[in-house]
């Protein structure tokens, strides 16, 4: 594998953003520094990178919790943005020789609100749409990657929450993201924003192709 640097002078995040026009992904860290150098999170450089790169991006955070022996998540969602990431997801673990979970959630709530744990009471109808859904979503899957173990799970469950349980174990938790062009008015969907907040393990955001 060929590995070259370059230095150059600017904004980190515009130039890592234009730099992702040719680019397969853009690799980035979970943290930044704040102007009295104290360390954050989650950086304004990771953030504009998953809003606005255009290619997916990857935000590797330093390792915790137990072994990532989970193979790979995906989550999957009811407007399709996420198709584009199943894809990835698919194909990452065909490369790895690892299992693939795909995650939907039938209770579509804000993001932010993942710590609460208040549920709804179950509709079996909205449950069996779940199903169905998810279903039409991996059609073909297993056709056109034959190799990769592929699981699956419906879930009564804020969208958050449910993929950071499955990515406790997990080496890589896949994510569709809309995104939003410009730097002027950035927007990063909740849910990207929270999981770039707080994955347990590698983070790949795949926004859908312009």
């Amino acid at each position: 594998m060929d590995a070259r640097g370059d230095v150059q002078r600017g904004d980190a995040a515009e130039r890592l953003v234009a730099e992702s026009t040719a680019a397969h992904l853009l690799v980035v860290g979970s943290h930044g520094l704040d102007e009295s150098g104290a360390r954050l999170e989650f950086g304004s450089t990771a953030e504009a990178a998953i809003a606005l790169a255009a290619c997916p991006v990857a935000v590797v955070r330093e390792s915790r919790g137990p072994g990532r022996d989970g193979g790979i998540v995906v989550g999957v969602d009811s407007a399709g943005v996420a198709d584009h990431a199943l894809r990835w997801a698919l194909h990452e673990a065909g490369l790895r020789g690892v299992p693939l979970l795909a995650v939907h959630t039938w209770r579509e709530v804000a993001a932010e609100d993942w710590n609460d744990l208040t549920s709804d009471i179950s509709d079996p109808d909205r449950e069996r749409d779940a199903h169905r859904l998810l279903a039409e979503r991996l059609a073909g899957a297993t056709e056109r990657f034959p190799d990769v173990e592929l699981h699956r799970s419906v879930e009564h469950d804020r969208p958050v929450r449910a993929l950071l349980a499955h990515a406790a174990r997990a080496e890589l938790l896949v994510i569709g993201s809309r995104g939003h062009a410009g730097f002027t008015g950035m927007l990063l969907g909740s849910t990207s924003r929270a999981l770039a907040h707080c994955a347990p393990c590698p983070l790949l955001v795949v926004r859908p192709p312009a």
